[in-house]
């Protein structure tokens, strides 16, 4: 075999992969259509994992996933193994915020890092809206003791004034022009010890938050502690009839992978499908190969 005809495998599933890809980038709505319309490993994996968008590391909704993943590659005569370890996962006990008296609903935990939400008892005071936390923003409004609510969206958010200033707790407000990684740098700015919730902004519209001028008394009773759980990792291998040694003169292996868990700014709350995607076109690559005779290198899936 020349190496030409070495190559060959390689190339063709560098371009099963781009156009994964472009698949896993697509709207969302995509992959649901197609899984209308074909019967695939992909469609019928992306199926099932669309019915658990948020797949915490140790939670039922993964390993329902993983289950159906280890289902389909072993329909196609392939051996998935998996690689346990331990892990941490923030897990929220109780959560509840009250404003004026009433519930507020869609308020969920962030992600606190290694000091998760603990109180000795409810969190009561004022509610005041300060906009982005900024100086500016905290011009002429009180929240010492206050329970301050932070446009999240808005250029320029911080935290550490609204605490340094007295506020006993945040609640932030997002929306979809807003990401987990901004998010976390807007957290970590400050103290990790302070209490933060988050509420979608039509959610915080809805009960009046962003008109709050601490006329009004809000009470946030919450707990949310790190638990042990057990991660898991899942891989098939495709054995090669003589792999190819390149120039290292040693078998070469190709690792492919593609992440299914979630986790984000709220844990409790992370709905994930390019993931979910991603991963269910991976599977629907490992079963390709394996049906398409010997390869010429080794690959872990």
């Amino acid at each position: 075999m020349t190496n030409n005809t070495r190559f060959h495998t390689p190339r063709a599933l560098a371009r099963v992969l781009f156009a994964a890809a472009a698949l896993a980038f697509a709207a969302p709505a995509a992959p649901a259509q197609t899984a209308e319309r074909e019967d695939t490993v992909y469609s019928r994996l992306y199926a099932e994992f669309a019915r658990h968008p948020n797949r915490l590391a140790g939670g039922t909704n993964l390993a329902s996933c993983f289950a159906a993943l280890e289902r389909e590659l072993q329909a196609s005569g392939l051996k998935p193994r998996r690689q346990t370890f331990r892990t941490l996962v923030q897990e929220t006990e109780r959560l509840s915020f009250t404003y004026a008296g009433e519930p507020v609903a869609g308020v969920l935990m962030t992600d606190n890092g290694p000091a998760p939400f603990v109180t000795d008892g409810p969190i009561e005071g004022p509610v005041v809206f300060v906009g982005n936390g900024s100086v500016a923003d905290l011009e002429g409004k009180d929240v010492a003791g206050a329970i301050a609510i932070v446009d999240a969206a808005k250029i320029g958010v911080r935290l550490p004034d609204v605490f340094m200033l007295g506020a006993k707790a945040v609640v932030l407000v997002g929306d979809d022009s807003i990401d987990q990684w901004r998010m976390t740098r807007v957290c970590f700015s400050t103290v990790t010890l302070v209490p933060r919730l988050y509420i979608p902004r039509v959610k915080a519209i809805a009960s009046g938050l962003l008109e709050a001028d601490g006329s009004q008394r809000g009470s946030i009773d919450a707990r949310a502690l790190l638990k042990d759980r057990e991660g898991v990792n899942l891989w098939v291998e495709l054995p090669a009839v003589g792999g190819w040694t390149g120039d290292l003169k040693r078998e070469e292996v190709l690792v492919l992978s593609a992440r299914l868990d979630t986790h984000g700014f709220t844990p409790d709350y992370s709905p994930e499908l390019r993931q979910a995607a991603n991963a269910a076109l991976l599977a629907d690559v490992a079963v390709s190969l394996a049906k398409s005779g010997p390869l010429n290198r080794h690959v872990v899936v």
